[in-house]
């Protein structure tokens, strides 16, 4: 009898050997699998990345945005750059650019320029873009039209179109409030390069 027990406790121990080595190799294969995944997530992640800093450098360069950078620095450096809204109202403004689009104006291109780093701020946002490689392009352009740009979003956050002309709102709606961002992450990214210089 005790020989009987010997030999079934020696059977369920080699079963259970058998058993353990089948789990290990289980689990060593998720691990490897989840690797895997995890590096080829990361490939695509990064090549989407690439992609799309190619495509905002792509629309960096082209001429609307390149001639809208040109205005914006022209009256970032000028003394009739406006102080704040009211005075972006009264100087620059089209007065109706929702109804009557005057394509060629200063405001139209602070407007196409304020679309363009409002889109950049939601991708680098999401992660999207590579930081390095956006402030890298256009950090210190940014920095530099700041002036302007400042009360442009100031003034589309606040003044809203009406039958006759647009009025000031003291609650602000939300167009272009990215734009602050992304200068605020640039002149941070900024401050950093500059202190490992």
């Amino acid at each position: 009898m005790p020989s009987l027990i010997l030999a079934q406790g020696q059977g369920s121990s080699g079963f259970d050997y058998v058993q353990t080595a089948a789990i290990i190799f289980t689990a060593v294969g998720v691990i490897v699998a989840m690797t895997q995944i995890r590096r080829d997530t990361q490939s695509s992640r990064q090549a989407r990345q690439a992609d799309l800093s190619w495509s905002m450098y792509l629309a960096y360069v082209d001429p609307a945005i390149r001639k809208a950078r040109g205005t914006a620095e022209t009256l970032a450096h000028s003394p009739q750059c406006p102080r704040d809204a009211q005075e972006y109202h009264e100087t620059v403004a089209d007065g109706s650019p929702w109804t009557n689009i005057i394509d060629n104006s200063q405001d139209a291109d602070l407007r196409r320029l304020l679309r363009f780093y409002n889109q950049l701020s939601i991708l680098l946002s999401k992660d999207l873009i590579d930081e390095d490689f956006v402030f890298g392009l256009i950090g210190a352009g940014l920095i530099s039209v700041w002036p302007v740009l400042s009360p442009a979003v100031s003034y589309y956050e606040h003044y809203f179109p009406h039958s006759t002309q647009p009025e000031w709102h003291e609650e602000p709606r939300l167009i272009y409030h990215e734009v602050a961002d992304l200068h605020g992450r640039c002149v941070t990214w900024n401050e950093k390069r500059r202190a490992r210089l």
